[in-house]
């Protein structure tokens, strides 16, 4: 069943770029505690631009993740994922584990249904069948919309 859902990025697709940009701030960290620790040691030239762009890039991405409440990124997920639950429906995967979801849960990619709300998921008591259950459900629906 296809669903009609808001125009945008979906709280998935924010969830997902919260992921690229987390772990761009953790190479970028890395990259910049490697290049002080080489400089220091003398093995690199003094003149390390490299090291410039990546503090840049670093605080850019520091400044964007945030940290709790302070973070704009996860701003733009709650809103979408309010804005999706008052429409019915979530994109975002982080609930969909949930023994009573109240809304039905959507494929971001397809538009389709993965999982109705109040449905259960397969009993037991290990995350990972229930994860297998929803990666098999996803897999499903994105091979059904590809034959339409």
């Amino acid at each position: 069943m296809r669903r009609q859902m808001l125009t945008g990025p979906t709280a998935h697709a924010w969830g997902l770029a919260a992921a690229v940009l987390m772990t761009v701030l953790l190479v970028s960290f890395g990259v910049l505690i490697i290049g002080i620790a080489l400089s220091m040691a003398g093995i690199v030239p003094k003149d390390l631009p490299y090291l410039y762009v990546t503090l840049t890039v670093f605080l850019t991405c520091a400044l964007l993740a945030g940290r709790g409440s302070f973070s704009p990124i996860d701003w733009f997920v709650e809103r979408r994922e309010k804005q999706e639950r008052a429409q019915g429906y979530t994109t975002a995967l982080s609930g969909v584990y949930e023994d009573d979801i109240a809304v039905d849960v959507v494929d971001w990619r397809s538009r389709r249904v993965i999982r109705m709300a109040h449905e259960p998921l397969v009993e037991s008591k290990y995350f990972a069948d229930k994860q297998a259950q929803i990666k098999d459900r996803i897999r499903l629906v994105r091979a059904a919309s590809k034959g339409r």
